[in-house]
C-alpha cells in the first residue's frame, strides 16, 4: 500500500516524522496511537503506541 492509498483510506496523519517515513495517527484520546512506517514509499508495518511515550 502506498502513501497515497493510506491518505485515501485514513486521511492525513496527525504528524509525520523521520523524513516523512513515519506517520502518526491520533484520532481519539481513548484509542492508542497508530504508527505507520514506510519503506520506499510503501507501508512496511503498522504499530500501536501509547500516549505516555509521546509525551517525552
Amino acid at each position: 500500500m502506498t502513501k497515497t492509498d493510506v491518505v485515501k483510506i485514513c486521511g492525513e496523519p496527525s504528524a509525520k516524522q523521520k523524513n516523512d517515513t513515519v506517520w502518526i495517527y491520533d484520532r481519539n484520546v481513548s484509542e492508542l496511537l497508530k504508527v505507520v512506517t514506510f519503506v520506499n514509499g510503501e507501508v512496511e508495518f503498522i504499530d500501536e503506541g501509547s500516549r505516555e511515550n509521546e509525551r517525552d
